[in-house]
C-alpha cells in the first residue's frame, strides 16, 4: 500500500511539471505573437486549448505567469553554459561552445527567447508584489550570472594570448548584444534541421570571435 501511494504521488508530480511545462509553452507563444499588454489569461488559455482555470492553478497573474516564463528561459539557459564553461578545453573552445548553446537556445526555444528580450527592467516599473519582486531579482541575477561567465572566459583568453588584449566586460556586452539580436531577425522554417541550426550557429561565432582574437 505505501508502495501504491508512493507510485501514485510521483506520477501525480510527473503530471504537474508536465501541466507546468505545456502552460508555459503557451505562455510564451501567447506573449511573444500579442506582447505583455494585450495578453491576458485568456488568451494564454486559448493557446493552450484549456481553461483558464488550468493556468489560475498554478499562477495568480498575468505578471507572474510572465515572470515564470522569463525565469524558465534564463534558468536553462545558465544551467546550460555553465556545464561548458567548467568543462575541459581552451578558452576559444570554451566560448565557442557557450556561444553556441545559446544560439542554438534561441532557435529551437525561440517563443522563450524573444519573451525574454522584451526586458525585465520594463517591468520593475510596474506595481509588483514582494513575491513578484524577488523573481525579478532571481531572474536579473541569473542574467548577470550568465554574463560573468562570457567575461570570465574572455579573461581567460587574454590572459592567455589567445585573445587579443581587452576589457572582457566591454566585449561581452556588444556579443551577447549580437546574439540576442537573433530574435528580431531569425525566425523558425518548416524545412529547418539541426544541421542548418548548427551551420547558422557556426557562422555567427566565427565572426564573433574573429573580433577578439589575438593576432598570429
Amino acid at each position: 500500500m505505501k508502495k501504491s501511494r508512493r507510485i501514485i504521488a510521483e506520477q501525480e508530480k510527473v503530471d504537474k511539471r508536465d501541466s507546468l511545462s505545456q502552460i508555459l509553452n503557451a505562455a510564451a507563444v501567447a506573449f511573444m505573437e500579442n506582447g505583455f499588454a494585450a495578453t491576458s489569461i485568456d488568451t494564454v488559455a486559448d493557446v493552450l486549448g484549456s481553461t483558464k482555470g488550468k493556468i489560475y492553478y498554478h499562477f495568480k497573474s498575468k505578471t507572474d505567469l510572465f515572470l515564470a516564463v522569463h525565469q524558465d528561459s534564463m534558468t536553462q539557459y545558465v544551467n546550460a553554459i555553465e556545464r561548458i564553461a567548467l568543462g575541459g578545453g581552451t578558452p576559444e573552445e570554451r566560448l565557442r561552445g557557450v556561444l553556441r548553446a545559446l544560439a542554438l537556445q534561441i532557435m529551437t526555444r525561440f517563443a522563450f527567447s524573444r519573451v525574454a528580450v522584451q526586458g525585465v527592467e520594463l517591468h520593475m516599473s510596474r506595481s509588483t508584489t514582494p513575491a513578484q519582486r524577488k523573481t525579478l531579482r532571481s531572474v536579473i541575477e541569473m542574467r548577470d550570472k550568465g554574463e560573468q561567465i562570457f567575461v570570465d572566459i574572455i579573461a581567460e583568453g587574454v590572459a592567455s594570448g589567445q585573445f587579443r588584449r581587452c576589457e572582457p566586460r566591454l566585449i561581452v556586452k556588444p556579443m551577447l548584444g549580437a546574439m540576442n539580436w537573433m530574435t528580431m531577425w531569425y525566425r523558425p522554417r518548416a524545412d529547418e534541421t539541426d544541421e542548418s541550426r548548427e551551420a547558422l550557429a557556426a557562422s555567427i561565432i566565427d565572426y564573433l570571435i574573429f573580433g577578439i582574437r589575438a593576432e598570429p
